[in-house]
């Protein structure tokens, strides 16, 4: 399925979600990669590249990671509209062992975890009254 988006003399199509083409007045078709609009720079060196593949698989754990609280903390919140609370207590005990583990990977600032650790445990006992 193409997406078309028209801009003054330059037509823009997006075919099945691969390479955008770029068709001007003429008949001519212009297949370009695009990555936010900056030209894409590949390391040279062999330490280089360690690098690159380091960061990128750091990256995927990371976000794993944060992924997996931010999960955790929807589900809290679902449990406290729901008033299970026990099963609240139980992730509330889960979500404060991954983030406790999140700041010591410097996954999560220590005051943003005291505050999100703060905030569940005063709608823990906003629940319990």
């Amino acid at each position: 399925m193409a997406v078309l988006v028209a801009y003054p003399r330059l037509t823009v199509f997006f075919l099945s979600g691969t390479l955008p083409a770029f068709l001007f007045d003429s008949n001519i078709w212009i297949f370009v990669t695009i990555r936010n609009s900056l030209p894409i720079c590949m390391p040279i060196l062999k330490n280089a590249k360690k690098a690159l593949r380091q960061s990128v698989k750091h990256a995927k754990r990371n976000k794993l990671r944060t992924d997996e609280i931010d999960s955790l903390r929807r589900h809290f919140k679902v449990a406290l509209k729901g008033s299970e609370i026990d099963k609240a207590k139980q992730l509330a005990s889960q979500i404060v062992q991954k983030i406790d583990k999140a700041v010591g990977k410097k996954l999560v600032k220590l005051n943003t975890a005291a505050r999100v650790k703060s905030r569940m445990a005063k709608a823990l006992g906003v629940v319990k009254k």
